[in-house]
C-alpha cells in the first residue's frame, strides 16, 4: 500500500500495484482532472465516462515552476506537454477535484459529506449525483467531515473512493 500527503498529492491510497502512465496533454490538464486516452494523447473525461484514470501531479515538481509555499496540485499541464496519470481500481483512494452541483436544486451552497455518489462531468471533474449528469458513480466521497461548495467555486480536491 503506498501512502503519500493528501494534501499536496492527488495519490492517497492505493491497494495493488500503481497504474502509472504518462504521454501528451492534448488539452489543458490538472491534478486530479478525470482522463481518457484520445488519438494520440491525454484528453478530460466526458460525462459518464467509465474512466478511473486521473492526472497526477508531476513527481518532479521543482521543473516546472512549482513556487515556494505552492502545492504542485495548483500546477497545470499545459497542452502539449508531458502529463503523468495514475489509474485506480475498486477501493483504491485518491484526491481528485470534485465541482459544484446544485444537488438539493434550491441554488445554495451544498454540503457534500461521506458517502456520496459521483460520477465525471463534462468537463472531466467528479460530480455528485443528483438525477441530472452525470448519472454513472465511478466514485463515493471517502472520510470527509463535509465540503460545502457555492456555484461560484472551482473544482475542489476532494478524497475520493473508486467502484
Amino acid at each position: 500500500m503506498t501512502k503519500l500527503n493528501t494534501q499536496t498529492s492527488v495519490l492517497a491510497q492505493t491497494n495493488d500495484a500503481e497504474d502509472y502512465d504518462d504521454d501528451e496533454a492534448l488539452e489543458e490538464l490538472e491534478p486530479g482532472q478525470g482522463v481518457v486516452r484520445g488519438a494520440g494523447g491525454y484528453t478530460a473525461a466526458g460525462a459518464d465516462s467509465k474512466t478511473k484514470r486521473v492526472v497526477r501531479e508531476q513527481r518532479n515538481p521543482g521543473s516546472r515552476g512549482v513556487g515556494t509555499n505552492q502545492s504542485p496540485l495548483e500546477i497545470t499541464y499545459p497542452a502539449g506537454s508531458n502529463v503523468e496519470t495514475i489509474g485506480f481500481q475498486s477501493h483504491d483512494e485518491a484526491r481528485a477535484l470534485v465541482a459544484y452541483a446544485d444537488v438539493d436544486g434550491d441554488g445554495t451552497d451544498d454540503t457534500y459529506t461521506e458517502g456520496a455518489e459521483l460520477g465525471w462531468n463534462a468537463n472531466g471533474y467528479l460530480e455528485v449525483i443528483s438525477g441530472g449528469s452525470p448519472t454513472e458513480a465511478v466514485a463515493t466521497i471517502a472520510d470527509e467531515d463535509g465540503v460545502t461548495m457555492s456555484s461560484g467555486d472551482d473544482p475542489t480536491h476532494v478524497l475520493v473512493e473508486f467502484y
